[in-house]
């Protein structure tokens, strides 16, 4: 699954009102300006080409660019999603991507199907979200979401096993548990199951939290336990180290 090369459409936004001698004259609207990125690829497997299309604001002044997402597939099918989206950080870079475009990130996989992943307003203090979409019955549908969401790698098929998206869900605060140990507060690392629906590994979740950081401490990130860069878990109030 491979898009043809974008084609950019302007869109532009004005209106035509009558005067009163009769002569029409050009009103610029006051909403923003969009274009739109359209992509043709297969889509849903059926070996014929389908339009991806992504409504990006022209001149952004504030997160959020992606302000929509519409797929229209070769059975005459159409659906679309809202939202406010940004172009995703370089993470996703060294991943094959079937359209070429920072915008969105989309990939065929064995058992979940078409996935369309969006990153959300890149604000710098935390973050992106990430939702992903797929495409269904030619719907797209909530597959997956996550406030924050940072992206190590991406696991590929082997054997009886999924696709495995692993990331880190939450952005870790800078501590000093004394003059000499430096660390940060404690966020796990999660290991989601692209299958028929994302399903949290809890197991696998567990090994590669251990493996980053040296103990766990729960699938949920927490401000009162601190991981030391002497790769081991501490909890500062028992004075204690957490396996």
């Amino acid at each position: 699954m491979r898009a043809a090369p974008s084609t950019l459409v302007s869109i532009a936004l004005v209106a035509c009102s009558g005067g009163g001698n009769g002569t029409a004259r050009r009103v610029a609207d006051k909403g923003p300006a969009h274009r739109i990125e359209a992509f043709g690829l297969d889509l849903d497997g059926d070996n014929r080409t389908d339009s991806l299309q992504l409504e990006v604001l022209t001149h952004p002044t504030d997160p959020g660019t992606i302000t929509k997402v519409r797929v229209r597939l070769a059975t005459g099918a159409s659906d679309s999603v809202v939202g406010n989206w940004d172009p995703a950080r370089d993470d996703y870079a060294a991943y094959d991507n079937a359209v070429p475009t920072r915008d969105a990130f989309v990939h065929e996989y064995p058992r979940a199907g078409t996935l369309i992943f969006l990153f959300g307003e890149d604000v710098g203090c935390c973050l992106q979200s990430l939702d992903i979409v797929r495409l269904m019955d030619g719907h797209l549908q909530r597959y997956y979401h996550r406030d924050e969401f940072a992206l190590l790698q991406f696991l590929p098929p082997l054997g009886d096993d999924p696709a495995f998206l692993i990331g880190i869900p939450g952005r870790s605060e800078g501590t000093r548990t004394t003059d000499t140990l430096k660390g940060s507060t404690y966020t796990p690392t999660h290991v989601v199951r692209l299958d028929t629906s994302a399903q949290l590994d809890t197991a696998r979740s567990i090994k590669w939290t251990r493996s980053r950081l040296g103990g766990f401490a729960g699938l949920e990130p927490r401000n009162d336990i601190e991981a030391v860069k002497q790769n081991y878990l501490w909890d500062p109030i028992r004075k204690t180290r957490i396996p």
